[in-house]
């Protein structure tokens, strides 16, 4: 990553899930200036031990999601620290979930979770629960919510006939969130959508994880219509003056050059919009097509 940075335009760089470096591993984290996980407890781990080698001002991002999340075997509900579920120790009974038959969503092999209606959660015990496990150190550093799976919030809401609520539970959850720890709340909103001007008067800023490669494999995108649409929600979302963050996958030597030029492009639009690269995982067999630039050479 440290090849980026000798662009005109400055880049800043968060780390996304980096299970593949270990807590340990010094000269990893130093070249991030933000650090993404589950919860708190990770990135506070890590910050602890390399905070004077990395970047400053240094800052982590409390990664959680708009569903109550469980252990598929026991049906134990995850906690707040670890897994980033906001509404740990509650049992099912105890959360208003969006009626559906099965459960909602299977982040994992080892986990389930049932979209939650935040407009009628008791909202006093996970104030107090979630206050108090917010440590000084963790708000010191917590800069950022990060809310996932905002298309799939909104094709649930769709499948259930309720997707006119989509605005209000957004904002139930956001603002809970805020009344936990005051800072922006950015939303996972993977390519955009037909949603996103509506997501976009409560949220602080959107995460694109489809930029130019597919997060999962680091597959060029190369459908051109698909390319358009993004470039149009960024575009949107530049235009309301929120914050812009976009993943970036590990990047080959042949890669690089057409990186710096959708950067550079970004950057060069973004003004004074605060734009950030989130780098996800370094995969190990990158590919190298690049895809057609849609942006003038620089």
């Amino acid at each position: 990553m440290s090849v980026l940075n000798d662009v005109s335009y400055p880049l800043r760089w968060i780390a996304i899930h980096r299970h593949d470096l270990r807590v340990e591993d010094r000269e990893g984290w130093q070249r991030f200036e933000g650090i993404l996980h589950n919860g708190f407890r990770r990135q506070l781990n890590i910050l602890n031990r390399h905070l004077r080698v990395m970047p400053t001002p240094v800052f982590m991002v409390s990664y959680v999601y708009p569903y109550a999340l469980y252990d598929a075997k026991n049906l134990k509900a995850g906690d707040f620290a670890n897994w980033g579920n906001l509404l740990d120790d509650f049992a099912q009974d105890r959360i208003p979930h969006i009626h559906e038959s099965k459960p909602s969503l299977r982040p994992t092999p080892q986990r389930i979770g049932y979209w939650v209606d935040w407009t009628k959660v008791e909202i006093p015990l996970i104030l107090s629960r979630a206050r108090s496990a917010l440590t000084p150190d963790v708000r010191r550093y917590l800069k950022f919510w990060f809310v996932d799976n905002i298309p799939d919030w909104y094709s649930a809401l769709r499948r259930v006939g309720s997707e006119c609520e989509f605005s209000s539970q957004v904002s139930a959850m956001f603002r809970l969130l805020r009344q936990i720890h005051d800072v922006p709340v950015i939303g996972n909103v993977y390519q955009g959508g037909v949603w996103l001007g509506d997501f976009l008067k409560v949220a602080d800023g959107a995460f694109f994880e489809d930029w130019q490669w597919h997060w999962t494999n680091g597959a060029v995108l190369l459908d051109e219509r698909t390319r358009q649409s993004i470039a149009r929600n960024i575009a949107l979302t530049l235009e309301k003056r929120k914050h812009l963050w976009l993943n970036v996958p590990f990047l080959t030597d042949p890669m690089t050059a057409h990186f710096r030029r959708e950067a550079r492009a970004i950057l060069e639009k973004a003004r004074q919009v605060p734009v950030m690269f989130g780098e996800h995982q370094n995969f190990s067999k990158a590919p190298t097509h690049i895809p057609p630039s849609t942006v003038r050479t620089v």
